[in-house]
């Protein structure tokens, strides 16, 4: 099996996703697609907390954790155990922004923009 098979089964296989990211100037303006990956797959997320983290993922979605701090990433991961209900409904909320911020949805004022800056029609 390819590697990149292994690593999606893996993924796949996991009862939480965790998305760690390394907090730096670049990541202040970035956001995983890996907390994307999570939600589509039903899983709870637990991801670093980073500025476009709590941006696009409100309180009650994401788990979230100060970056590098490895006993707050264990803290995190004993909450989503014990999660219960709040999990369950974490799951929900995340993946209704995930789902609202795919490019199924916003393709389209996507293309008009670009179309829009090329003097193109449509």
């Amino acid at each position: 099996m390819h590697r990149f098979n292994r690593l999606a089964a893996l993924g796949a296989a996991a009862d939480i996703g965790l998305a760690p990211t390394r907090h730096d100037r670049f990541t202040d303006i970035s956001l995983s697609t890996k907390v994307f990956e999570y939600a589509a797959m039903n899983k709870p997320v637990i991801a670093s907390r980073l500025p476009l983290v709590i941006r696009t993922f409100p309180e009650g979605t994401v788990w979230t954790y100060p970056a590098g701090d490895a006993s707050a990433l264990g803290g995190a991961i004993l909450a989503v155990i014990d999660g219960g209900d709040a999990r369950a409904e974490s799951v929900r909320r995340t993946q209704l922004i995930a789902q609202d911020l795919s490019w199924e949805h916003r393709a389209p004022a996507y293309l008009a923009i670009v179309d829009r800056l090329l003097g193109s029609p449509g």
